[in-house]
């Protein structure tokens, strides 16, 4: 019995099965004609042996259930000795023709094993890649916020210490003005006091009266009023020079 699509070779009882389908019968056309060029020929070529190797492994799953229905039914028919030893010589002329198929289907699984485990890896490789490529990125990101934030400390160091700078100069002047104005004050109240004092008391009787030469008390005073003038001078332009 022929399946759709299969051609039996030979004359024997083992004789092999070829299985031909309509894209083979078109490719094998497509060849006769002379196809568009060698990558369309290659590409033809990959997709024809990928077809093969699916056909392969469904004629491979169907030989399985064939043989997983036969060894029911041989469950089922064994205690009948007659039909048991008949259907014995059927099955193993079955099972070589059958088997004879799936040695051309191996080198295909093989090419698809090999395909899939090239993907897996590359894919495995592209998923490292972009493992690696995030963590880089979140440590430049990392890197850049720190970068920034320590800029922004240096800036706000910077201002607070020119806020206090300012506000010890000002201060500063402050203190120098107040000094000024005291020391001008001062001066300025001096001639008042000595004023305020009045003249000499008249001479009266049983009153004693102490005074001292005019030089020598003149010459005390000024040298006094000298040296006083000159200090508040000196530490009026010492403040101003600070």
């Amino acid at each position: 019995m022929l399946f759709a699509g299969e051609i039996r070779l030979g004359d024997g009882e083992g004789d092999d099965l070829v299985h031909v389908s309509e894209d083979d019968e078109e490719t094998r056309g497509g060849d006769g004609d002379g196809g568009d060029g060698e990558g369309k020929e290659g590409k033809l070529r990959k997709e024809r042996e990928t077809r093969d190797g699916e056909r392969a492994l469904r004629d491979v799953e169907e030989m399985e259930r064939s043989e997983e229905e036969f060894v029911k039914e041989m469950e089922v028919t064994r205690t009948q000795s007659s039909y048991y030893k008949k259907s014995t010589t059927h099955t193993h002329a079955g099972l070589c023709s059958m088997w004879k198929c799936c040695p051309v289907s191996l080198p295909i699984d093989q090419n698809k094993r090999v395909e899939a485990e090239e993907k897996r890896t590359n894919l495995r490789l592209r998923e490292e890649q972009n493992a690696a490529y995030r963590a880089s990125l979140e440590a430049d990101q990392a890197r850049e916020s720190q970068r920034q934030e320590e800029e922004e400390r240096l800036e706000r160091e910077a201002a607070e210490a020119e806020r206090k700078r300012k506000e010890e100069e000002e201060a500063q002047e402050r203190a120098e003005r107040e000094a000024v104005e005291r020391e001008t004050d001062r001066v300025r109240m001096r001639p008042e006091k000595v004023l305020a004092l009045g003249d000499d008391p008249e001479k009266v009787p049983d009153v004693a009266h102490v005074s001292s030469p005019p030089f020598l008390c003149h010459s005390l005073l000024s040298l006094f009023c000298f040296c006083w003038v000159f200090t508040v001078h000196v530490d009026c332009l010492f403040a101003v020079t600070m």
